[in-house]
């Protein structure tokens, strides 16, 4: 006879509830039981909350879009060695020029987020990316 309990059994096939399985589940709910959920959900503090949610994430949505596209080419195009030439060794030097081209970056934190941590990845000092989040 085997010993092997259910647990161990899926740990060995590789199944795991992760993330996307969780979030599949809970909008399968919500998708089944809107039935009951409507009637519950339909007062005017949920409309002005849904209206003001939808214009905050279609208005942060072309920054978020911008900062991940320049971000991504930070990782892509730009080598630890050709950033270093751009960015001074030294923190000291590096804050001041970091500030400068964070106020050059348009747009809020959207868009400064994922900029900074692509230059954290690439081995900018954290005090000079951080300068870089805040002027952005």
């Amino acid at each position: 006879m085997s010993t092997k309990t259910p647990v161990r059994a899926a740990e060995k096939s590789g199944f795991r509830l992760g993330q996307t399985e969780v979030v599949a589940i809970v909008l399968l709910v919500i998708l089944l039981s809107q039935r009951w959920l409507l009637p519950l959900l339909d007062h005017d503090l949920f409309n002005t909350w849904g209206t003001i949610f939808v214009a905050i994430v279609v208005q942060s949505a072309p920054f978020l879009l911008g900062g991940v596209l320049l971000s991504a080419v930070i990782s892509t195009f730009l080598s630890e060695k050709a950033l270093s030439k751009i960015v001074p060794k030294s923190p000291a030097l590096g804050v001041p020029v970091a500030g400068l081209a964070g106020i050059g970056l348009p747009g809020c934190e959207c868009a400064a987020v994922p900029v900074t941590n692509s230059l954290i990845r690439r081995g900018v000092a954290p005090a000079v990316a951080l300068t870089f989040l805040l002027a952005a």
